[in-house]
């Protein structure tokens, strides 16, 4: 059988790869929901580690760490804040399990915090960018749209999060169930060696020849971007009436 620092070096490697891989082109071709897949394979890794390696947690946050630092490779698309989503859900999940010793109850404790972060991050990133302001925006879109009918913000985000504690008891039940003890992941090596051949980076002669206004327009080409825009302008219009 493995050791534990064999399967932390594998899990790290093939986490890692997944993460400059998958992340790059996701991130790169602003392809929606990325970082939500990228956030669940971790937690994918991770679950497998230690229900079917039998690792101790600790090794889960020693390869988010590694993971995150080795995101910094990545040839475009988002670094610093899966960088930080990255090690932080490793922690997370090692600080739930090693309050009950690694218990299936902590697996589970470990994977509702692994989970949430994600929200919390993005609450956070838009408080940092609109201060505490963007809260009164939410409440204030709340008691505006709360009047005429029965959308509730808050029972939106509830409910999101409900839906990945879901998702993770679901992978938990799964790699409890499954038979199969000597694979920890999903993707394939041969599946990530065809998907690497499409994060080369452009010359620097066709990266130099692209005008400034369009590389400054895909940027801002972002899902989010315009949502947090509307919300903005939908705050700012309320607020003047």
């Amino acid at each position: 059988p493995e050791s534990q620092q064999d399967v932390e070096i594998k899990a790290a490697t093939h986490l890692a790869t997944v993460e400059i891989i998958i992340g790059s082109l996701g991130h790169g071709f602003k392809i929606p929901f990325t970082g939500t897949f990228l956030s669940f394979y971790q937690l994918y890794i991770c679950l497998g580690m230690v229900l079917r390696s039998r690792v101790r947690s600790i090794h889960v946050f020693n390869v988010s760490v590694i993971v995150a630092l080795l995101k910094v490779l990545s040839p475009f698309g988002k670094k610093i804040t899966p960088m930080i989503a990255i090690s932080v859900q490793g922690f997370l999940f090692w600080f739930g399990s090693v309050l009950f010793r690694d218990s299936l109850l902590g697996v589970l404790i470990g994977s509702i915090l692994f989970v949430s972060w994600s929200l919390v991050q993005s609450i956070l990133g838009y408080i940092i960018i609109y201060g505490f302001d963007f809260l009164k925006m939410i409440d204030f879109l709340q008691q505006e749209w709360g009047q005429g009918s029965s959308l509730n913000i808050y029972v939106f985000i509830v409910g999101y999060w409900v839906m990945r504690v879901l998702v993770a008891m679901g992978l938990i039940i799964y790699l409890m169930t499954r038979s199969n003890t000597n694979q920890i992941w999903i993707l394939s090596e041969s599946f990530l060696a065809r998907m690497q051949t499409r994060t080369q980076m452009p010359s620097n002669k066709t990266t130099d020849n692209k005008p400034i206004w369009r590389r400054a327009l895909s940027d801002l080409i972002n899902p989010f971007f315009f949502l947090s825009l509307i919300f903005m302008s939908l705050f700012h219009f309320y607020k003047d009436t």
